[in-house]
Protein backbone atom coordinates (compact mmCIF):
# COMPACT_ATOMS: atom_id res chain seq x y z
CA UNK A 1 0.00 0.00 0.00
CA UNK A 2 2.92 2.45 0.81
CA UNK A 3 5.66 3.15 -1.79
CA UNK A 4 8.87 3.71 -0.20
CA UNK A 5 11.93 5.56 -0.85
CA UNK A 6 15.55 5.55 0.80
CA UNK A 7 16.54 8.84 1.56
CA UNK A 8 20.48 9.59 2.08
CA UNK A 9 21.60 12.14 4.23
CA UNK A 10 22.81 15.03 1.58
CA UNK A 11 19.07 15.36 1.10
CA UNK A 12 18.26 15.66 4.77
CA UNK A 13 20.71 18.64 4.81
CA UNK A 14 19.06 20.04 1.58
CA UNK A 15 16.93 23.19 2.27
CA UNK A 16 14.57 22.19 -0.87
CA UNK A 17 14.32 18.82 -0.83
CA UNK A 18 11.02 18.43 1.39
CA UNK A 19 9.31 20.68 -1.74
CA UNK A 20 10.98 18.81 -4.22
CA UNK A 21 9.43 15.52 -2.93
CA UNK A 22 6.26 17.55 -2.19
CA UNK A 23 5.93 18.52 -5.94
CA UNK A 24 6.98 14.89 -7.26
CA UNK A 25 3.75 13.76 -5.00
CA UNK A 26 1.26 16.44 -6.80
CA UNK A 27 2.91 15.74 -10.03
CA UNK A 28 2.63 12.23 -9.84
CA UNK A 29 -0.96 12.36 -7.53
CA UNK A 30 0.76 10.19 -5.00
CA UNK A 31 -1.04 11.28 -1.86
CA UNK A 32 1.52 12.11 1.22
CA UNK A 33 0.48 9.59 3.38
CA UNK A 34 1.11 6.76 1.22
CA UNK A 35 4.88 7.69 0.95
CA UNK A 36 7.53 6.13 3.55
CA UNK A 37 10.65 7.76 3.60
CA UNK A 38 13.54 5.76 4.63
CA UNK A 39 16.58 6.87 6.05
CA UNK A 40 19.09 4.49 8.00
CA UNK A 41 19.67 4.17 11.50
CA UNK A 42 22.99 5.87 11.14
CA UNK A 43 21.56 8.40 9.26
CA UNK A 44 18.99 9.52 12.22
CA UNK A 45 22.16 8.98 14.68
CA UNK A 46 23.65 11.58 12.25
CA UNK A 47 21.33 13.86 11.62
CA UNK A 48 21.90 17.20 12.79
CA UNK A 49 18.97 19.22 14.37
CA UNK A 50 18.20 20.79 10.95
CA UNK A 51 17.66 17.70 9.78
CA UNK A 52 15.41 16.38 12.48
CA UNK A 53 13.40 19.55 11.48
CA UNK A 54 12.94 18.53 8.05
CA UNK A 55 11.82 15.36 8.93
CA UNK A 56 9.45 16.82 11.43
CA UNK A 57 8.31 18.74 8.54
CA UNK A 58 7.59 15.47 6.56
CA UNK A 59 6.08 14.11 9.40
CA UNK A 60 4.22 17.47 9.73
CA UNK A 61 2.89 17.36 5.94
CA UNK A 62 1.84 13.20 6.47
CA UNK A 63 4.58 11.50 4.97
CA UNK A 64 5.51 8.45 7.02
CA UNK A 65 9.30 7.82 8.39
CA UNK A 66 10.78 4.70 8.53
CA UNK A 67 14.07 3.58 9.92
CA UNK A 68 16.29 1.42 7.73
CA UNK A 69 19.10 -1.03 8.54
CA UNK A 70 17.92 -0.81 12.50
CA UNK A 71 20.14 -3.08 14.71
CA UNK A 72 23.28 -1.95 12.91
CA UNK A 73 23.81 1.39 14.59
CA UNK A 74 23.95 2.75 17.79
CA UNK A 75 20.55 4.11 18.09
CA UNK A 76 19.03 5.76 21.40
CA UNK A 77 15.06 5.38 22.79
CA UNK A 78 15.07 8.63 22.75
CA UNK A 79 15.32 9.19 19.33
CA UNK A 80 13.10 6.85 18.46
CA UNK A 81 10.63 8.13 21.03
CA UNK A 82 11.05 12.00 20.19
CA UNK A 83 10.74 11.23 16.03
CA UNK A 84 6.94 9.78 15.02
CA UNK A 85 8.86 6.84 13.31
CA UNK A 86 5.66 4.39 12.00
CA UNK A 87 8.06 1.51 10.91
CA UNK A 88 11.19 -0.50 11.54
CA UNK A 89 13.09 -2.25 8.79
CA UNK A 90 14.71 -4.93 11.17
CA UNK A 91 18.56 -5.16 9.38
CA UNK A 92 19.35 -8.89 8.36
CA UNK A 93 22.04 -9.56 10.58
CA UNK A 94 20.19 -9.16 13.52
CA UNK A 95 17.76 -11.30 12.01
CA UNK A 96 19.50 -14.54 12.93
CA UNK A 97 19.55 -13.72 16.15
CA UNK A 98 16.44 -14.73 18.08
CA UNK A 99 16.71 -13.31 20.94
CA UNK A 100 17.77 -9.84 20.09
CA UNK A 101 15.41 -10.08 17.51
CA UNK A 102 12.56 -10.66 19.82
CA UNK A 103 13.20 -7.82 21.85
CA UNK A 104 13.54 -5.55 19.04
CA UNK A 105 10.46 -6.65 17.90
CA UNK A 106 8.38 -6.60 21.18
CA UNK A 107 10.14 -2.89 21.75
CA UNK A 108 8.98 -1.93 18.24
CA UNK A 109 5.32 -3.43 19.03
CA UNK A 110 5.22 -1.40 22.31
CA UNK A 111 6.40 1.80 20.81
CA UNK A 112 3.47 1.23 17.94
CA UNK A 113 5.92 0.97 14.98
CA UNK A 114 5.18 -1.46 11.92
CA UNK A 115 8.06 -3.91 12.02
CA UNK A 116 9.57 -4.93 9.07
CA UNK A 117 12.70 -7.66 8.69
CA UNK A 118 14.80 -7.81 6.10
CA UNK A 119 17.21 -10.53 4.99
CA UNK A 120 14.86 -13.21 5.67
CA UNK A 121 15.86 -16.58 3.10
CA UNK A 122 14.67 -19.58 4.47
CA UNK A 123 11.11 -20.97 5.69
CA UNK A 124 12.25 -21.61 9.44
CA UNK A 125 13.02 -17.53 9.38
CA UNK A 126 9.60 -16.39 7.54
CA UNK A 127 7.60 -18.70 10.33
CA UNK A 128 9.92 -17.32 12.92
CA UNK A 129 9.29 -13.93 12.47
CA UNK A 130 5.51 -14.74 12.17
CA UNK A 131 5.24 -16.18 15.45
CA UNK A 132 7.44 -13.53 16.70
CA UNK A 133 4.40 -11.23 15.27
CA UNK A 134 6.68 -9.35 12.65
CA UNK A 135 4.27 -7.03 10.22
CA UNK A 136 6.65 -7.26 6.85
CA UNK A 137 9.24 -9.18 5.54
CA UNK A 138 11.50 -8.81 2.44
CA UNK A 139 14.51 -10.60 1.49
CA UNK A 140 15.46 -13.38 -1.12
CA UNK A 141 13.17 -16.10 0.64
CA UNK A 142 10.83 -13.94 -1.91
CA UNK A 143 12.75 -13.07 -4.56
CA UNK A 144 16.08 -12.23 -5.61
CA UNK A 145 16.84 -9.07 -7.48
CA UNK A 146 15.76 -9.19 -10.93
CA UNK A 147 16.34 -7.26 -14.32
CA UNK A 148 14.07 -4.32 -14.98
CA UNK A 149 11.80 -6.43 -17.74
CA UNK A 150 11.62 -9.40 -15.37
CA UNK A 151 9.99 -7.34 -12.97
CA UNK A 152 7.67 -5.37 -15.14
CA UNK A 153 6.28 -8.96 -15.80
CA UNK A 154 6.18 -9.58 -12.32
CA UNK A 155 3.72 -6.52 -11.40
CA UNK A 156 1.63 -7.69 -14.55
CA UNK A 157 1.13 -10.60 -12.92
CA UNK A 158 0.15 -9.29 -9.20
Amino acid sequence: DNLSINISPIQLKRRNFVYKLADLCSKYDIPHSKLEIEITEGTLMEATEKGIGILEELIDMGFKIAIDDFGTGYSNLRSLIEIEINTLKIDKSIVKNILVLESIINLGKNLRFMIIAEGVETRKQLDILSQLGCNGIQGYYFYKPLPLNKIEDLLKRV
